[in-house]
């Protein structure tokens, strides 16, 4: 087996991260600003034209206060006019007996009316009145030119004067001055150059024509209360944006075609961006391939290696444990042998001998085994009484003094046990129930060494052996050995891993349990652990046999 390595090829997940992070977050600025350039060539028009409506206001505004300074001004010179000697001094009364100084004086008023309209064209008429109402002279334009009138005749009302600004101020002979003021002349006065989009509304407007239009419209109040009547009006003022707005719409014409140059250069970049990426990578990913390439050799000639090690290690380990169990037997048997031999009871010792030489025999076999381990040809096999085989192992196990106090039930005696004849070698077959026997008994003194009382029944552990038909014919029957004990039973952990190679609950070597289960599967058996409901352990074993009334009979010897 390899030890497990990351892809090779693939460059670290955080670097991959991170280069698509910063990737996006390029294109999320990219795209932003884009929007935002966007975005402000939209609203440009709305912030131009607001602007534009501003400084329409203000213009309007200062016309406007200039027309009301004019307005102003011309009042001033009004006043100054009604209150002129000239005009001053005209009787308004009895006239003067000398013919000559009244033909003075009315020349006099006359010339000075004249001169007062033509200083101001935007005065239209200036009419003077005595202290009864009668108008006793005008003074008005003909053809534009200032005249003096008749003053009976009345003032001409055309287009041009239809909404001329009347007002009167008092002379200081008793009569009055009456003037009739054109606001269009003085509006142009006040603005000059933009004749036709002002306009003096008299009353405040009622409606923005600006909403319905793309035209640009502001109203601003002319206030003057020296005036009689007071002046209250409104200068309204109306414009087409399109002048306005072409110097936007140039703009925004050449800053589309810069995004669009803009928006190409930028897919051009990610292009080249994610060609740039993609040949780094693949860069990236040949040299790692190629160190992890010389990382995975070296770990896999360091992990045959071990593996070489750990085999000879595991070799060494079984050996030593399964000469270790017959070892340990005979080791018993010589103690009751040295006893016998003591009391000088021959026959006695005598039979020790041959159990001595069947723990000799079985040393043997594992020698044999391992011989055979290492040569291809597989372990011979011969048919062999199975219930003898579980006889001699209970007998075996007895034997031992350490299990003195512990009772083994085999329900078979030998002498009326149906025989079982099995396929396997009775070396082998012998170390699988001895194995599974010792665990057992060394469960129960565990039991007994943490201080539990313990009844002959809690001592006991049952051996038995069934014979069953199989389920499938093919197979044909089979056997089953049940091994229980009321020991401390199975852990999950231990369940879990119990047949594998050196694991153990108690400290020994691991192996007892492996070398079980690999001798019952390559006998096409099945071995199972589980807890009984009572309390303890129950080790079941399942080989395959052959009918007994086709068997022959067993080989000499064989018990």
């Amino acid at each position: 087996m390899h030890p497990p390595s990351p892809q090779a090829g693939n460059p670290p997940s955080s670097g991959r991260w991170s280069v698509a992070a910063i990737s996006l977050v390029l294109v999320a600025v990219l795209v932003a600003v884009n929007a935002l350039a966007i975005g402000s060539i939209v609203n440009a028009r709305r912030s131009t034209r607001s602007a534009a409506r501003l400084d329409l206001e203000l213009q309007t505004q200062v016309h406007a206060r200039s027309f009301e300074a004019l307005l102003a001004n011309l009042r001033a010179d009004l006043v100054f006019l009604s209150q002129s000697p000239p005009i001053a001094q005209l009787p308004h009364g009895p006239q003067p007996t000398d013919p000559m100084m009244q033909r003075w004086l009315r020349l006099n008023a006359e010339g000075t009316l004249l001169l007062f309209l033509a200083a101001n064209p935007a005065v239209e008429n200036l009419a003077l009145h005595d202290e009864e109402g009668n108008r006793s002279m005008l003074a008005g334009r003909q053809g534009g030119a200032p005249q003096i009138l008749t003053p009976t005749d009345s003032a001409p009302e055309t287009p041009r004067t239809a909404g001329l600004l009347r007002s009167s101020w008092l002379i200081g002979n008793g009569g009055r001055l009456d003037a009739q003021v054109d606001p269009a002349a003085l509006l142009a006065l006040a603005a000059p150059g933009v004749e036709g989009v002002l306009r003096l509304e008299r009353t405040e407007p009622s409606s923005n024509p600006e909403a319905d239009s793309d035209a640009l419209w502001v109203a601003v109040p002319v206030v003057d209360d020296q005036w009689t009547p007071p002046v209250a009006w409104w200068l309204t003022r109306q414009e087409s944006d399109g002048r306005l707005m072409r110097s936007l719409e140039d703009l925004s014409r050449r800053y589309r075609t810069t995004l669009i140059f803009n928006l190409a250069v930028m897919l051009l970049t990610l292009a080249l961006a994610v060609v740039a990426y993609r040949q780094v990578k693949r860069a990236a990913e040949l040299e790692a391939a190629h160190q992890q390439q010389g990382q995975i050799r070296e770990l896999e000639r360091q992990l045959m290696h071990n593996e070489r090690l750990a085999t000879v290690g595991r070799l060494a380990a079984g050996i030593a444990h399964e000469i270790n169990n017959p070892l340990e037997g005979m080791s018993n048997y010589l103690g009751v042998l040295e006893e016998d031999l003591r009391s000088g009871d021959a026959t006695a010792a005598f039979q020790w001998v041959s159990k001595l030489r069947q723990g000799l025999d079985r040393s043997a076999a594992v020698t044999r085994q391992v011989l055979t381990f290492s040569d291809p040809a597989k372990t011979p096999r011969e048919w062999v009484d199975l219930t003898a085989i579980i006889s001699e192992t209970v007998d075996f196990v007895a034997s031992n003094p350490a299990f003195a106090d512990i009772e083994i039930r085999w329900h078979d005696e030998p002498s009326t046990a149906t025989p079982i004849d099995v396929l396997a070698n009775r070396t082998t077959l012998g170390q699988l129930f001895l194995n599974i026997l010792l665990n057992s008994c060394e469960a129960l003194l565990e039991r007994e060494t943490a201080g539990e009382s313990l009844d002959s029944l809690d001592r006991s552990i049952e051996v038995d052996a069934t014979v069953e038909a199989s389920d499938c014919s093919e197979k044909g029957p089979t056997a089953t050995i049940t091994l229980s004990d009321r020991g401390p039973g199975f852990t999950e952990e231990a369940l879990a891993h119990l047949f594998e190679p050196f694991y153990s609950g108690r400290g020994s070597s691991g192996l007892g349990m492996a070398v079980c289960y690999g001798i019952v599967r390559d006998l096409g058996g099945q071995i199972t652990a589980a807890n009984r409901a009572t309390g303890g352990a129950e080790m079941k074993v399942t080989l395959p046999v052959r009918a007994r009334a086709a068997s022959s009979p067993s080989p000499e010897g064989s018990p």
